[in-house]
């Protein structure tokens, strides 16, 4: 709280020796703006470098952009909340925080290749998914070999960040594994949600628990930023089931409707079995038809929308306190309104 108050205290003004005065929210801002440039032309160059040569990739060249990344969210997630919480003024800094942050997207990219082939899903950001492209032991060995890209850009900047990466990469598989014991019934919300705090909100943990990392943070501090990142992870991924139900093909970049093609409870198509079986009884809680109906509604999406925002509400909770209370609001909006734009519940630190 001492520090949040020191922060509050400050000018709101900084000197620039390049750009002159600017606002203390403006001068960080535009440096997460440049320094997520760099990520996404760093991206580039390694699989420029390290994937395109491959055979396959001659053969198969639409399958090499999408590799760099999409939204790179988790990538603007980490800038964000690191400067929020204070980059040290110290030589290399820079170059850390670009090869953490890609880092973070290679995981997530890798984990997209395999979960495309899990999913049998056709295509990924707006393009053939990989498995389409080559086959689905090529896709796997690309999506191993950008998990080892991961490691070895993450292993110069210390084994806080590797380890912070692995353990993300574990608990994200093993919400993968935990796909098939999913149930539709009432009392089976404890294990969606465990579900998608691990292999959605564990990268996310790992973005915001190495944002406080890399401001210096204290163990204590990095901990609780990593619980926020995992429930605000979380929210993403319910808002992400949302858009899975109402976007099309051409707003997603991905297949349309995969859980329930494939009888996954998602979030929403959980509630949505919830009222078939208080109407219709089992028989009818897991009926596709019946269920696509029920999740498209406004009920669904409106208690959908309820635990994305108490979610937001819990992870503001468990945050360590920033010097830049507004940026840190940024970068948790950056966040849970990547899938699609929503209204956030208010927090003191929002701007009139």
């Amino acid at each position: 709280m001492a520090a949040l108050q020191q922060s509050q205290s400050r000018s709101t003004t900084e000197t620039s020796p390049q750009d002159g005065s600017r606002t203390r929210n403006e001068a960080p801002a535009s440096a997460v703006e440049e320094l997520l440039s760099a990520v996404v032309q760093k991206l580039a160059d390694i699989v420029s470098d390290r994937v395109a040569r491959s055979p396959w990739a001659q053969d198969a060249p639409a399958g090499i952009a999408p590799l760099s990344g999409g939204k790179h969210v988790r990538a603007r997630a980490f800038l964000t909340a690191a400067y929020a919480y204070g980059i040290p003024d110290r030589p290399g800094v820079r170059d850390e925080l670009i090869d953490i942050a890609a880092a973070l997207e290679l995981v997530h990219t890798a984990s997209l290749v395999h979960d495309d082939i899990i999913d049998a899903s056709a295509t990924r950001r707006g393009a053939p998914a990989l498995h389409q492209l080559t086959t689905p032991a090529t896709a796997i060995l690309v999506g191993d070999q950008l998990f080892a890209l991961a490691l070895a850009h993450s292993a110069s900047r210390g084994a806080t960040v590797t380890a912070a990466l692995t353990r993300a990469f574990a608990d994200l598989c093993e919400g993968q594994l935990l796909e098939s014991a999913l149930r539709w019934d009432a009392d089976a919300l404890a294990l969606l949600e465990r579900y998608g705090a691990l292999k959605t909100g564990a990268l996310f943990g790992a973005a915001f628990e190495l944002a406080a990392h890399s401001a210096e943070r204290t163990g204590a501090e990095q901990l609780r930023a990593r619980e926020a990142g995992i429930r605000l992870g979380l929210a993403f991924q319910f808002a992400d089931d949302l858009l899975d139900i109402h976007g099309d093909l051409e707003e997603l970049g991905k297949d349309h409707g995969v859980d329930l093609r494939n009888g996954v409870p998602s979030f929403p198509l959980w509630l949505a079995a919830q009222h078939l079986f208080a109407d219709a009884g089992p028989d009818h809680a897991t009926d596709q038809t019946a269920l696509a109906a029920v999740a498209g509604s406004a009920l669904v999406s409106a208690r959908t929308r309820e635990r994305i925002d108490a979610l937001v509400v819990e992870a503001r909770s468990v945050l360590p306190p920033a010097q830049d209370p507004a940026l840190l609001e940024a970068a948790i909006r950056a966040v849970v309104t990547a899938p699609a734009p929503i209204r956030l519940p208010n927090t003191e630190s929002e701007e009139s």
